[in-house]
């Protein structure tokens, strides 16, 4: 209640009245950690997500994974990105096959500034475990190349794709062109 009131600080209180008194769950964690994620409180996420033991006894979920990545990107934290992710595989909750979280990584690095990791992550999954990407999977990688004003090579990535990519691939370069004024992409 108090988190969808934007009042963090009281969502806080109680949270931590349920761990003195030793009543913390899976819900709650998730529950907690969401709320903080979901209000782009992203250092007071962070914050809880140390404060856990063991994220794998306290039902570290899959959903909460994906709000967590661009979290770490808006963080400019890498290293706890990666910590995240090594949870994520060590509790068997990280699927390569999965395009949202593979999508989610690419974003990671992206936010985090880091182009070259997110390009490739991008490859390496695709080359190494046959996976054929999704469409949010390029658009993701079109919003790594564009948010670096890389927008030549992201306009040459959209068009070298043997399918044709749908409206949200072509949106994030558009978006990216309005920022830096490109109109001749």
């Amino acid at each position: 209640m108090y988190a969808h009131c934007n009042s963090l600080r009281d969502a806080r209180k109680v949270f931590d009245g349920i761990r003195k008194v030793n009543l913390a769950n899976p819900v709650n964690w998730n529950t907690a950690i969401s709320c903080f994620l979901r209000c782009e409180d992203h250092k007071g996420a962070y914050e809880l997500f140390c404060l856990m033991k063991c994220p794998s006894d306290y039902g570290f979920c899959q959903a909460l994974l994906l709000l967590f990545f661009p979290a770490c990107g808006q963080l400019r934290d890498l290293c706890f990105g990666e910590q995240v992710h090594g949870y994520a595989i060590k509790i068997s909750l990280y699927d390569e096959n999965d395009g949202f979280v593979r999508s989610s990584l690419v974003d990671l690095y992206g936010h985090a500034g880091l182009v070259e990791e997110g390009l490739t992550y991008f490859k390496v999954v695709d080359k190494e475990y046959g996976i054929t990407p999704l469409d949010e999977n390029h658009g993701s990688v079109v919003d790594l190349l564009a948010r670096a004003g890389r927008l030549d090579e992201a306009k040459s990535f959209i068009e070298e794709m043997p399918k044709k990519l749908g409206p949200s691939v072509w949106g994030a370069l558009l978006g990216a062109c309005k920022i830096y004024k490109e109109k001749s992409k």
